[in-house]
């Protein structure tokens, strides 16, 4: 069954696509001129052929369930339904009889139940396939018959486009605010049971009742600070481990390594923070904390298997990726100027690194400034759009000895470029021209007799 609903579901629309546009292409060899491309005619039918069809499928598994376990309960003999305590637990069992989980042996009743279970499942499955079937051809007959030259084919999609993006931006928000106010609902709840300051202030955490009066188990304790500094302690010893890790590898991708090889070693490292976060826990259970373990007794130390050092270690791993990218940034954030500037005053790569990236990605966030520098001081000759601040209506920015940095361009991928210097008659006046500042400061101009002359 579920091989003909993915045919309809795909296959369909697929055919449907490929049938308008070459209608489509039809239409423009008759020499007609179409007001849309004929992928969009072809895309307009595949949505209205597999949207409407998808829609229903997935309605009629949300209320298929439901709709059997009444159906099925209502069935059943009225003295037994009289004699049912907790119409949850019969429809459970009845589930698992018609699964082929038979525990015991189940009533006549139930058995009787299970088989009816099976019929009408068999029933709704293949009437849901009919249904799915004969939504797809009817879209795809009615909108196949609405194409024509000047049908706007283009604004349809578009406008089933939007649609869907709205539909999916509703249901980011309500399944939001439904996460929040199962969080609200639930904490009204435990505070109704639990005072706040033992849940604040609490130096114990045993979160085990009795949930059942013949049930046997602690009366519960839910204090949250060994929660928080357990928290406190993992993120400690993360950081340990990620810290040095991702900051050494962003250093030597950004400065040492070569294009060939950031090129391999960069997505490979990337490739960590696509690791889901429930491997990570099972690698830390079934690797790590025995490993750590077994460590431990070498060296004369009884090391638990779910201590807080396994758990942190496991997260440093996992949050390498994250430390390496945003080292990356701030490393690649430094402008050549600053690097060749360092450089040329004897600094070396170690306090580069260390006083230059942090500087320099200040300067870059706050305009270019460097440290200590004022707005309308001299120094501050590069303030990010390369124009000085004495002078901002100068629209001629500041040349420097090589290109201005790109975001794009990555410091380990940069290639220097020595200017060269200026041919010195394209700095000398034309004849006849005299420079304002080349006037004297006292005095006119009887008393610079070159200057008479040229005048």
């Amino acid at each position: 069954m579920s091989v003909y609903l993915l045919l309809i579901l795909i296959g369909l629309p697929l055919a449907g696509f490929l049938l308008a546009r070459r209608q489509a292409v039809a239409m423009v060899g008759g020499g007609s001129s179409l007001h849309s491309l004929p992928d969009f005619h072809g895309a307009y039918v595949a949505a209205w052929t597999g949207i409407p069809a998808t829609l229903l499928v997935v309605l009629w598994i949300a209320l298929q369930g439901p709709v059997l376990d009444q159906a099925v309960f209502a069935s059943l003999p009225d003295d037994f339904r009289d004699a049912v305590a907790n119409q949850s637990l019969v429809i459970a069992e009845i589930h698992s009889v018609a699964d082929g989980r038979i525990f015991g042996e189940p009533a006549p009743e139930v058995r009787a139940a299970a088989e009816r279970l099976q019929t009408w499942r068999s029933m709704a499955s293949w009437s849901m396939v009919a249904v799915a079937a004969a939504a797809a051809l009817a879209g795809l007959v009615v909108t196949r018959s609405r194409l024509a030259p000047a049908f706007r084919a283009r604004h349809r999609v578009e406008d089933v486009l939007s649609g869907l993006m709205v539909v999916c931006s509703v249901i980011a928000v309500l399944t939001t605010l439904g996460i929040l106010l199962s969080l609200v609902f639930e904490s009204i709840r435990f505070f109704a049971r639990v005072p706040w300051y033992e849940f604040l202030f609490g130096l114990n955490w045993e979160p085990q009742i009795a949930i059942r009066s013949d049930q046997v188990a602690g009366l519960g304790s839910f204090g949250a600070v060994p929660v928080f500094l357990g928290t406190v302690v993992i993120a400690v010893i993360a950081m340990l481990v990620a810290t040095p890790i991702g900051l050494l590898s962003a250093i030597y991708l950004t400065e040492y390594a070569s294009p060939r090889f950031r090129a391999v070693a960069k997505p490979s490292l990337e490739i960590l923070a696509g690791i889901p976060t429930v491997v990570y826990g099972f690698f830390a259970v079934l690797t790590v904390a025995p490993a750590l373990r077994i460590a431990g007794a070498w060296i004369g130390l009884d090391v638990a298997p779910n201590s807080a050092l396994a758990a942190g270690s496991v997260m440093g791993l996992m949050i390498i990726p994250f430390i390496s990218s945003l080292s990356d940034d701030a490393l690649a954030a430094v402008p050549q100027a600053m690097r060749d500037g360092s450089a040329a005053l004897g600094a070396t790569k170690v306090r580069d690194h260390r006083e230059g990236a942090a500087a320099g990605s200040a300067s870059r966030d706050h305009g270019r400034r460097p440290a200590g520098g004022q707005p309308g001081d001299r120094r501050d000759h590069d303030r990010g759009d390369g124009r000085r601040p004495d002078r901002q209506d100068d629209p001629e920015p500041v040349r420097l000895g090589h290109h201005r940095d790109r975001a794009d361009r990555h410091p380990a991928d940069r290639r220097h470029r020595v200017r060269q210097p200026q041919d010195p008659g394209r700095l000398r006046p034309r004849h006849g021209a005299v420079h304002q500042h080349a006037l004297p400061e006292r005095g006119g101009a009887a008393d610079r007799p070159e200057i008479s002359r040229e005048i």
